[in-house]
């Protein structure tokens, strides 16, 4: 994380200046940051174009279809709650930020979203439907494809042979 000690002290100056240096270098990168939690203060157009959106997209579609919030505990929410959280977390980043936001299921930080679904494929199905279609960006954390498993950190990060 940028910035200055354990805190990352004075975050949005580092951020503002990596991104200027950035895009006088090119104009089309993306400067995309990692925000476990609500990332809407990075993504008003002078720091990030986008974030990994644990806040925005994997956190509901966790807690929708696996029932189990970020600290894996028991949720459960209704399709309107759903869409609720979904639409909320939409509203406070403009909308060529969202289109930059990283999507995902599960990543180095998360148990496998396949181990959270129990190995139920058809929820696995519907969700990968999900994170295709949604606002943003898709991302695929390695072995996800073929339905890798493994709980918390480290055991997520499994070896993945190719050949699988």
């Amino acid at each position: 994380m940028l910035g200055e000690g354990k805190g990352a002290y004075n975050n949005a100056h580092y951020v503002k200046a990596f991104r200027e240096a950035t895009k006088q270098e090119n104009q089309d990168a993306l400067v995309l940051g990692e925000h476990f939690f609500e990332a809407t203060s990075w993504l008003q157009g002078d720091q990030e174009d986008g974030a990994m959106n644990y806040y925005g997209f994997a956190h509901p579609v966790r807690a929708f279809f696996a029932n189990q919030d970020i600290a894996y505990d028991p949720i459960s929410l209704t399709c309107e709650e759903f869409k609720q959280w979904l639409l909320e977390a939409k509203a406070k980043v403009p909308w060529h930020n969202q289109l930059a936001q990283l999507n995902q299921l599960d990543s180095h930080d998360t148990a496998r979203f396949i181990t959270l679904l129990e190995g139920d494929e058809q929820l696995m199905s519907q969700a990968s439907l999900f994170l295709m279609a949604y606002v943003g960006v898709p991302c695929l954390y390695y072995g996800t494809e073929v339905g890798l498993e493994g709980e918390n950190d480290p055991d997520n990060r499994r070896t993945f042979h190719g050949s699988e």
